[in-house]
């Protein structure tokens, strides 16, 4: 149970990471970072589909996570996130708890 919390909590904090992501003129950091984290969300929607993910996986989903290395400290600097991005975070985060949850 306590590796569901902290998976839970890593979620959220990648989550929120990238819904403070800013914008740049090279690829939009917000979008890099969706693309990076849809990855991480594809991989184990297509592993679920051949086995019910488990408790042992939950540790090598936390280090998918951290792999993506996003500093939420870094993005805070004060910008724009559009609603585009906004629902497609959040979608993201509800197709990863879908996939986490035991119910």
């Amino acid at each position: 149970m306590q590796q569901l919390s902290s998976l839970k909590k890593l979620i959220a904090i990648a989550f929120t990471a990238i819904a403070i992501t800013a914008t740049s003129c090279s690829q939009n950091p917000v979008d890099k970072a969706l693309d990076q984290y849809e990855s991480v969300v594809v991989k184990w929607e297509n592993k679920s589909k051949s086995q019910k993910v488990s408790m042992g996986d939950m540790q090598e989903i936390q280090k998918d996570f951290l792999d993506l290395g996003i500093n939420p400290d870094v993005m805070l600097a004060g910008q724009q996130v559009s609603k585009a991005q906004q629902k497609r975070a959040m979608d993201l985060a509800k197709r990863m708890s879908k996939l986490v949850m035991p119910f």
